[in-house]
C-alpha cells in the first residue's frame, strides 16, 4: 500500500480530529458535567447492545470476503446483517413492554423519550457498525474519510445551534444531536454501498450460509462482550462508586483521547484487507516485525506529544475539569496496544482460532475488574483510567504469546518491553503529575531512549526518507 492511498484513508480521521478538539470543549461549555455522565451511560448501555446483536458476524463478513465473488458478497451481506436487525427488532419491542421503568432508575431521570433515545442510538450505531465494514472491505479510501468526518462536522453544527438557542442544554437535547450526527454518517454510507445493498436485497437468504457464518462469528459474541467489559468497566465501577460527575469527567477525557482511536481506526480499516490478502497471495513473515517496530516507534513518539502537550487541554476546558490532562494521556494509550496486538497477535485469527481470543479478553477483563475494585475507590476517574491501560497492556501481551504458540514464533520481545516502559510512563505520570508537574514532562524522555536503543534502524530509515523526500 503506497503513501497515497494511506494519506486517502488518513484525510478524514485528521480532519475529524481537528473538528473533535472543537466540539469536545464547546460541549464541556453547554452541558453540565451530570448531562454528560448521562449521555456516557447512554453510551455504555448502547454499545453492549449492539455487540451482542451483532451476532459477530460484522468479523466473519470481514473474514469470508476475500474468499467469495463478487455474487458471494452481495449474499454474504444478507447473512450478516438480517440475523442481528431482526433479533434487535424483537429485543426493543420486549422492552418497549417490559422494562421501560428501569430505564428511568439506571439514567436517573423521569423522561418519556428516553426509550427512543435508546432504541434510535442503537439502530444508528448498528447500521453504522455493518455499513463501515462493508466499505472498508470495498477498500475506498476516499469514501471512507468522509464517513469520518461527516458526524464531527454535523455535531460541531448542531452544538453551534444549541449554544445560539439557549435553553436546550439538557440530556436529551445531547443525545439527540449526537444520534442526528450519526444518522447523517448511516445515510452517506449507504449511498456509497447503494449497489452493494440493492444486489443484496435481491439476493436469496441461504439458511445455510447464516449457520456457517454464525459458527464463526457467535463464538467472538463472548470475545466481544468481554471486550465491551474491557471497554467500559471503568465507567461502570465510576458509576458505582462515585457521582455522575466523576462519570462526566471521565467521559469527557475518553472522548478527548478518543481522538487515538482514529489512528487505531486508520490502521485496521488498512490491516484487515491487506493482511488477509497477503495471507490468500502467500506471505512473508518478516513483514510483521518490521511493521510492528514501526508501530511501536509510532506509538512511542506520539504518546510522548500527548504527554508534552497535554497542559493544553487543561487551559482549553472550564475549571471544573482541571487536572483532566493526566487523566487523559493514560486514555490514549490503550488505543496503541489494540492496534499493536492486531500486528503481533494475528496468528489467532489467521487460525481462526477465535475461541483463544474470547478467553484472552476475558482474562483481561478479570485483571480491569480487579484494577477498578480497588482503584475507582481511592483514585476515582485517574484510578479507572490507568485499570484500563494495565489490562490492555494484558490483553495485548496474552495475544503475542498465544499468537506464537499457535502459529509462528515472531521475535516481540523488543516491542513488549518497550510497551510495558510506555505504559508505566503515563501511570507514573499521571499519579505524580499533579504534585511535580515540570519534573514529570521529563519522564518521556525514557520510552523514547529505548525506542532509539531498540529501533535505531526504525529511526534511521525514517531520517533518510525525511532526507531524500523534503531535502535536495
Amino acid at each position: 500500500m503506497n503513501i497515497k492511498t494511506i494519506g486517502s484513508y488518513s484525510f478524514g480521521p485528521i480532519i475529524s480530529a481537528a473538528l473533535t478538539l472543537v466540539s469536545l470543549p464547546l460541549t464541556a461549555y453547554i452541558f453540565s458535567q451530570e448531562d454528560i455522565g448521562r449521555f456516557g451511560l447512554l453510551q455504555i448501555i448502547s454499545s453492549l447492545i449492539v455487540v451482542i446483536f451483532s451476532l459477530g458476524l460484522d468479523q466473519a463478513y470481514v473474514r469470508e470476503y476475500n474468499e467469495v465473488d463478487k455474487r458471494g458478497r452481495c449474499s454474504l451481506f444478507n447473512a450478516c446483517i438480517l440475523p442481528g436487525l431482526s433479533l434487535l427488532l424483537l429485543f426493543f419491542v420486549i422492552l418497549f413492554l417490559f422494562f421501560e421503568t428501569y430505564l428511568k432508575k439506571i439514567f436517573e431521570y423521569n423522561n418519556y423519550y428516553l426509550l427512543f433515545l435508546l432504541s434510535s442510538f442503537v439502530f444508528v450505531l448498528f447500521f453504522e457498525r455493518f455499513f463501515s465494514v462493508f466499505l472498508r472491505m470495498e477498500e475506498k479510501p476516499i469514501a471512507y474519510s468522509i464517513t469520518r468526518i461527516i458526524p464531527k462536522l454535523v455535531l460541531l453544527i448542531l452544538l453551534f445551534f444549541v449554544l445560539w438557542k439557549k435553553g436546550t442544554d439538557d440530556f436529551i437535547t445531547l443525545s439527540l444531536v449526537h444520534i442526528i450526527s450519526w444518522s447523517a454518517v448511516v445515510i452517506v454510507l449507504f449511498y456509497f454501498l447503494r449497489k452493494i445493498i440493492k444486489d443484496g436485497i435481491k439476493q436469496k437468504i441461504e439458511y445455510e450460509k447464516i449457520i456457517k457464518l454464525s459458527a464463526f462469528g457467535i463464538p467472538l459474541i463472548l470475545s466481544s462482550l468481554a471486550f465491551w467489559g474491557l471497554s467500559y468497566s471503568d465507567r461502570i465501577f465510576i458509576t458505582k462508586y462515585s457521582t455522575l460527575s466523576e462519570l462526566g469527567i471521565y467521559t469527557m477525557a475518553v472522548n478527548i483521547a478518543a481522538i487515538s482511536v482514529l489512528v487505531q481506526q486508520v490502521f485496521s480499516t488498512i490491516w484487515q484487507p491487506m493482511i488477509y490478502k497477503w495471507i490468500a497471495n502467500g506471505f512473508d513473515h518478516e513483514k510483521l516485525i518490521i511493521i510492528g517496530n514501526r508501530m511501536t516507534v509510532v506509538a512511542i513518539v506520539l504518546m510522548t506529544l500527548v504527554g508534552c502537550f497535554s497542559w493544553i487541554i487543561d487551559d482549553i476546558l472550564p475549571k471544573n475539569y482541571s487536572g483532566i490532562n493526566y487523566i487523559i494521556v493514560v486514555c490514549v494509550m490503550p488505543s496503541f496496544l489494540i492496534v499493536l496486538s492486531e500486528i503481533t497477535g494475528i496468528g489467532i485469527s489467521i487460525k481462526r482460532k477465535t475461541i483463544y481470543l474470547s478467553f484472552i479478553t476475558i482474562m483481561a477483563l478479570v485483571v480491569n475488574v480487579i484494577c477498578n475494585y480497588n482503584f475507582v475507590p481511592l483514585l476515582g476517574a485517574k484510578g479507572a483510567a490507568i485499570s484500563t491501560v494495565i489490562a490492555f497492556y494484558f490483553f495485548f501481551l496474552l495475544k503475542v504469546l498465544f499468537s506464537s504458540w499457535i502459529w509462528i514464533k515472531l521475535p516481540t520481545v523488543k516491542i513488549s518491553f518497550s510497551v510495558f516502559i510506555l505504559v508505566i510512563t503515563s501511570i507514573i505520570f499521571s499519579l505524580c503529575g499533579p504534585e511535580y508537574q515540570y519534573l514529570m514532562y521529563s519522564v518521556w524522555l525514557i520510552p523514547i531512549f529505548i525506542s532509539i536503543i531498540f529501533f535505531y534502524d526504525v529511526y534511521l530509515d525514517s531520517y533518510r526518507y525525511i532526507i531524500s523526500r523534503f531535502i535536495k
